[in-house]
């Protein structure tokens, strides 16, 4: 449950720290910086990206988030590697800021937890998710654009993917255990026996 509650004060934290920040505050992951990067994850462009990253991150966190081990670490590599990845892979980048590289390493935990079924949903959510990580790779542009015209740093979303994975297939990585509730007189809604 603790876990838990991490992944929503991180969601709460970006919303705040967004609204808060303005063009040109330190909040923004820059190059020249290091002590920036940590917070550059917890910033976005405008209400959208905002949104899109901060649920996205927050419903894979509630979720799975819980069965990861070592959650503090988890978190750090999976905030901090892919700003690192986006200076890396991009020179001309001077600036960094968004979850999604977070985001997209939940899923692919999530996606890992989830192997197990490999029924006809798993396969169709797995297939599409290689699909839009090829084509942000390959086109250099999102699936589903930003309207604040920002240039996306797929690197995040690609490296993020594969830390999830990485650290899901390890094995200390997740827990496999599932809570099961217990056993016993079903929870009625109405009031009644």
């Amino acid at each position: 449950m603790a876990s838990i509650s991490v992944y929503l004060l991180l969601s709460v934290a970006a919303f705040v720290l967004t609204l808060c920040a303005g063009e040109g505050l330190p909040l923004i992951a820059t190059r020249g910086a290091p002590e920036t990067w940590p917070l550059g994850a917890l910033v976005h462009a405008d209400l959208g990206h905002l949104l899109r990253d901060v649920l996205g991150f927050a419903a894979l966190g509630c979720l799975y988030g819980g069965r990861v081990r070592q959650p503090a670490l988890f978190l750090l590599v999976i905030i901090a590697v892919p700003t690192i990845a986006c200076f890396l892979w991009y020179p001309h980048m001077n600036r960094f800021f968004g979850l999604s590289g977070a985001t997209h390493a939940l899923f692919a935990v999530a996606l890992v937890m989830e192997s197990s079924r490999r029924d006809l949903l798993w396969w169709c959510v797995a297939i599409g998710f290689v699909t839009k990580l090829g084509y942000e790779a390959i086109t250099g542009h999102l699936v589903a654009p930003l309207s604040s015209g920002i240039t996306p740093a797929i690197a995040a979303h690609v490296v993020g993917a594969a830390l999830g994975a990485v650290w899901a297939l390890s094995g200390d990585g997740v827990s496999t255990a599932v809570e099961q509730r217990p056993q016993g007189r079903p929870i009625c809604l109405d009031g009644g026996a």
